[in-house]
């Protein structure tokens, strides 16, 4: 969501919430208001993100639900009551997808120094799903754990894959491409490939400086 100032005073806003229509949830157990205590001047904008998740089967368009504001002009130190303003988000298109795919990784690596790599992976169908996947080779690593594995995951649960990278270059390089196919939903799962990270950073050896 993003707030802009249209005012040539300055605004201060008190907190926002977001009011969830019954077909949504937030991803974090608790969701708090990223604009507290904020303060705007003419022409400033203020962003806040809430990551939601659509809970169980919904339809092709999800009502989010409404977003309220607490705001109050500042003039002249006046101290003016705060007023609320409730706008009604518009309706987003859904998409539900078969496979869930969370990547578990360090932020940056070592040169020569074993990187951990985990995926897991969450069947969303109510049905037992073949699965199938392909582990690419990296000029950047070498590599231990799976290249190639067929495997079934049951209704509602969770597979877990881990691997072991030995960074063979520093700098900003290529990760391992892992490829995954579901049998029964063959070629729905090109977009997980926008969430999974591509690269990564690899530190260098330190320099050791004599005295």
């Amino acid at each position: 969501m993003e707030v802009k100032c249209l005012s040539p005073w300055p605004v201060a806003l008190q907190g926002s919430s977001l009011n969830l229509a019954k077909l949504v949830k937030f991803a974090d157990e608790e969701s708090l208001s990223q604009l507290t205590d904020v303060s705007l001047k003419q022409n400033d904008c203020a962003v806040e993100f809430r990551c939601l998740l659509s809970s169980g089967q919904t339809p092709s368009e999800i009502d989010i639900g409404s977003y309220s504001i607490e705001w109050r002009r500042v003039q002249n130190g006046a101290a003016v009551p705060f007023a609320s303003t409730t706008v009604s988000l518009p309706t987003v298109e859904a998409e539900p997808i078969p496979l869930s795919l969370h990547v578990d990784m360090p932020a940056y690596g070592h040169m020569k120094a074993v990187l951990p790599l985990t995926y897991l992976l969450h069947n969303q169908t109510p049905f037992v799903q073949d699965m199938e996947i392909a582990m690419e080779s990296s000029e950047a690593f070498m590599l231990s754990g799976h290249k190639q594995l067929f495997f079934r995951i049951l209704p509602d649960s969770q597979h877990i894959l881990r691997y072991n990278l030995f960074p063979l270059f520093p700098g900003y390089v290529t990760l391992p491409r892992l490829r995954v196919n579901m049998v029964r939903y063959s070629g729905v799962l090109d977009q997980l490939s926008s969430v999974v990270p591509t690269h990564i950073f690899i530190k260098p050896f330190e320099k050791k400086v004599s005295a």
